[in-house]
């Protein structure tokens, strides 16, 4: 049978959802002739592709967006793609306001090892939204990028942390941070002794090898200077 309205509709709906940022932003550009960031070069620093920042306002996170379309209500008497597009940006905006909220710590600090253990399943079930199921959310935070007011560009995918990735950037943070060499033991008795977490010596040497951190032996043979970061 024919397709009628409502599943082309959603049809191209899941397309957008999809597409990469640049892309869905030169899809808006055919369709609306065009568009030039208010304030001319003094947003420079706000042009995709990241989607916006986040800014500190009277001790809050704030989220300003890079494009004042993603956020701009359409008229009921829009074109189709228009008010598809916009459920695009009410998404968009739901997942952004959530993961201020949820990952807080991490907005302030700026350090990986801030990052809470998330599922999409959980943040789901923490923030429901009519239109947003895990497989969903997952495409969508893969294409949304955001400049922290530390000036770092972070996709919001990385703050869907599962628990071995959580401690896999602790681990990062004790290995640099020390002025001594640490073998995977020595970090097992940081790890119990500051953190109150208890992972045996083969949790912590895969954490260590999800992040690309050499063994104690390659460690110890080679000289990194003070500033490096695994």
């Amino acid at each position: 049978s024919p397709l009628d309205g409502s599943t082309i509709a959603k049809i191209t709906l899941a397309r957008i959802l999809e597409m990469p940022l640049e892309k869905y932003i030169r899809f808006m550009e055919k369709k609306t002739n065009g568009w030039h960031p208010p304030g001319g070069d003094n947003h420079r620093d706000l042009r995709l592709p990241v989607y916006g920042r986040v800014v500190v306002e009277d001790g809050r996170l704030e989220f300003q967006s890079a494009d004042e379309r993603l956020v701009r209500q359409y008229p009921d008497g829009g074109t189709v793609v228009p008010k598809l597009i916009n459920t695009r940006n009410e998404l968009s905006l739901h997942v952004v306001r959530g993961l201020l909220d949820y990952q807080r710590a991490f907005w302030e600090t700026g350090r990986e090892s801030d990052i809470k253990p998330l599922t999409m399943k959980q943040f789901s079930a923490l923030f429901p939204h009519r239109s947003l199921d895990p497989s969903r959310l997952s495409r969508l935070a893969s294409t949304l990028s955001l400049q922290t007011y530390h000036r770092e560009s972070v996709n919001l995918r990385t703050l869907f942390a599962s628990r071995r990735m959580h401690f896999a950037h602790i681990i990062k943070e004790i290995v640099t941070e020390s002025d001594a060499v640490l073998t995977d033991i020595e970090v097992q008795a940081i790890l119990r002794k500051e953190y109150r977490v208890a992972l045996s010596t083969r949790t912590i040497c895969n954490c260590r090898k999800a992040l690309g951190i050499p063994n104690f032996r390659e460690r110890n043979a080679a000289y990194y200077p003070e500033h490096i970061s695994f």
